[in-house]
């Protein structure tokens, strides 16, 4: 994504997140909906396969830092989030403590958590 795409994207972020500011102080306290606090993993609602990976910052390669990490499990896509977090996603879901396994074996991955789906109360 160029300068100017990256420009566009903080744009429509800072509009989205003033809009729902704003809904959110006009709103009276007791209708106003509240995010569930992260739930813990195991339980939580995530979108199966795919986890939001987290590299060091001297890293130069992503892509094959995290191919190396989880290749074994067909890789369906990698793609960046924001500054060194990536969605990875998988065609096969080992779980999360066999993928926080290989982050651990993996120097330049500092974290990996599930891709959660949050939804307001």
């Amino acid at each position: 994504m160029g300068q100017q795409g990256r420009g566009r994207a903080i744009a429509v972020l800072a509009l989205a997140a003033g809009a729902i500011s704003a809904c959110t102080i006009n709103s009276p306290p007791e209708t106003a909906p509240r995010l569930r606090s992260m739930p813990r993993a195991e339980q939580a609602d995530r979108v199966p396969g795919e986890y939001i990976v987290t590299l060091k910052a001297a890293v130069n390669d992503y892509h094959q830092e995290v191919r190396s990490a989880y290749a074994g499990f067909g890789i369906i896509h990698m793609k960046p989030i924001e500054n060194n977090r990536y969605l990875l996603k998988l065609e096969r879901d080992p779980g999360l403590s066999v993928i926080k396994q290989k982050a651990e074996q993996t120097p330049a991955i500092e974290s990996v958590q599930p891709n959660f789906i949050y939804r307001a109360q």
